[in-house]
Parts: C-alpha cells; structure tokens; sequence
C-alpha cells in the first residue's frame, strides 16, 4: 500500500462563545468526560505524525487561560478576529505546512479514519471536506406552512477538520478580505473567491458540535466509547 507522505499545519479555530449552552463562558473549556472539550482534538492532531503543527485561534478574553491550560498542546497560539473568518486567517498567517486542516474546537472528536481520508484526497484535489449523509426528512416552510419538500439525495451536512493546499486558502482568504464576499466555511470561501469546487469524503457521525446544553451527554458517550476502542 502507498503511504502518504504529506504533511500539514492544524489550524484549531476556538472562540466560541457558549451562548446557547448557556455556560457563560467559551465553551472549549466545558469539561467533558474529565477533560476540557478542546483538548481531545489537540490530542488528536498532536498523535497524527502527518501534522507537524498546531496553530490554537482563541479569543482574546480567553487567551491567557488558553495559554496556560493547553501549553504543551499547540505549537503557536494566536488571537482571533471579530469574525470566524479573520480568525482562521490570523491563523493562516502562521501555518508554514504546505497543507493545511481547519477544525472547529467545539467538535472534541476526530475520527483518525477520515483523517487519512484527508491525507488522501488531498493528493489530487485542493479543497476537501468531511460530511455525512442528512437522514431526516426535509421541507421547505414559509410562515409555518410547508411549502414542500426537500430531495435529501444530493444533501450533504459538512463537518471539520476541512483540508486544503495552505496557497489555496491564503488566497482565497486574501481576496475575501479584500471585498464583500461571505460563505459559511473555509471550503465554501474557495469556491466563492477562486471557483474551485470543494471535494466531499466520508465524514464520521461522532464529529458532532457542541451546541446546546443537552449535548453533554451524548458527546460524553461518544468520547468513552472512542477511549475504548481507541477509534
């Protein structure tokens, strides 16, 4: 089997407020399973031999305590920006790989799988992402009313880390700054400023976000199962 011999900077973007948590609070810290949740993809990155650095984006509130509860996990910490956007980019800024993997803090678990689904992807295209399949029905509403309904075929939910050629994004974050173009992700921003088309892998269920209060629980299964397992 060819093994890939790629190597990339990890850019963990951590500035979540925990508003609809309600913790008061960035919501990295919350502890789940004994651990604050941002620690357990800093763990991950850091066991990957393909991830030669660890760039930490956290707000500004929080990055004193950042810096001292997660030292020795991230090679560099950085300040964020007033907008998901210009956090990553201050983050790019930093990245010395020539590929490079955006994750969402909030999301403590990463499947080593999808991971080298990654890796591999990359080899022959510039953009990547995970996503799973949207296994709820869907429909269209206007006031309430259901208007109709949504094919779910071609519906995918993207997911983190998404992976790119570390060029690729600068510049497609370089242009964005310079005028009004908006997306919700970093795969959407190359579209959008450079009309490369993001390429889909296989995601992983467990990668979920943590939102809401009541995803406690759940995360805290999925992060014991997967030290026992060691998936």
């Amino acid at each position: 089997m060819k093994m890939n011999t790629m190597t990339y900077s990890a850019i963990i973007v951590a500035g979540g407020k925990g508003t609809r948590a309600n913790l008061g609070y960035n919501k990295v810290f919350k502890s789940i399973s004994g651990h604050a949740m941002l620690e357990y993809s800093l763990r991950t990155f850091k066991s990957d031999p393909a991830c030669k650095e660890i760039v930490l984006v956290i707000d500004e509130a929080s990055f004193d305590k950042a810096h001292e509860q997660f030292d020795g996990f991230y090679d560099l910490i950085v300040k964020g920006g007033k907008t998901r956007r210009q956090s990553v980019y201050n983050g790019l800024l930093k990245a010395s790989e020539p590929y490079v993997f955006i994750h969402d803090g909030a999301r403590p678990f990463i499947s080593k799988t999808v991971l080298e689904r990654l890796k591999n992807a990359l080899e022959a295209h510039e953009s990547v992402s995970p996503a799973i399949k949207v296994p709820d029905t869907l429909k269209r509403v206007k006031e309430n009313l259901v208007v109709d309904s949504v094919d779910r075929e071609n519906i995918v939910a993207l997911q983190t880390p998404q992976a790119f050629k570390t060029k690729t994004l600068r510049k497609a974050h370089e242009i964005a700054g310079k005028s009004a173009i908006q997306a919700t992700c970093d795969l959407s921003l190359v579209t959008a400023t450079l009309g490369i088309k993001g390429f889909i892998v296989e995601g992983d269920t467990r990668t979920m976000k943590y939102t809401h209060e009541s995803d406690d629980s759940l995360l805290e299964l999925i992060i014991d199962d997967a030290n026992r397992t060691k998936s």
